[in-house]
């Protein structure tokens, strides 16, 4: 008579410590780099109980680090959690890296945090409060992308005769944008033209487009 060997509790314990934890919003808002985040401690205060409550425990092990000192000492780590459930004593193994910058002494510190929270946020599967997908919107007080000028005249931009002789005159000899703009910001400001392309030929004033059109030898639509 052969005996099936039973899985250890660890494995059905996750989804009742995904129960327990919940959701975890970003309320964190890195100034520098303009993006929401989620706190260690906002995670820590989910987690803790949690973990407590169920009786399990994610004991870190450092297998690897890289350390590199540029303009400040950045670290990558490799690190390896054992996950282990106290009543039986069953467990499994996560590997996860964590990358940490500091000028001063912070650098493991920050990339024990980072590879803490990938585990956590990955094998929990902790949703934020947030509807929308980050990938598909923009931190509330990010800077907002600037508008693309229309093609029509307006006060110091090209005329709209001037805009379409410059496109018909790119779109027949397949000449691209770049090397009109290149020549063009050489002779005035740069502002208007840093992000010119085809579709933005209104960027340029009447001026720019008028000597513009005389360099590459565009004649003036017919009326």
């Amino acid at each position: 008579m052969t005996t099936e060997k039973k899985p250890g509790k660890v494995f059905a314990l996750i989804p009742e410590v995904m129960k327990s934890i919940g959701a975890v919003g970003k309320d964190g808002f890195n100034q520098n780099q303009k993006y929401p985040f989620r706190k260690i401690d906002t995670l820590l205060g989910k987690l803790q109980p949690a973990l407590i409550e169920h009786g399990l425990l994610l004991i870190p092990r450092v297998l690897s680090s890289e350390l590199s000192r540029p303009k400040s000492v950045h670290i990558l780590l490799m690190v390896e959690y054992t996950v282990l459930a106290i009543e039986d004593g069953s467990s499994f193994v996560v590997v996860v890296a964590g990358e940490g910058a500091d000028s001063l002494d912070k650098a493991a510190n920050k990339a024990m945090t980072a590879a803490f929270k990938l585990l956590c946020f990955q094998l929990f599967c902790i949703p934020t409060d947030a509807a929308d997908d980050p990938e598909t919107t923009r931190p509330p007080d990010a800077t907002p992308p600037p508008a693309k000028p229309a093609l029509s005249a307006a006060p110091g931009t090209a005329t709209s005769d001037q805009v379409k002789a410059i496109l018909d005159h790119v779109e027949a000899k397949g000449v691209k944008m770049e090397p009109v703009f290149k020549w063009a910001e050489g002779q005035f400001s740069k502002a208007g033209l840093r992000d010119a392309k085809m579709g933005q030929v209104a960027d340029l004033s009447e001026q720019q487009a008028a000597i513009t059109m005389e360099k590459w030898g565009i004649k003036p639509c017919s009326k």
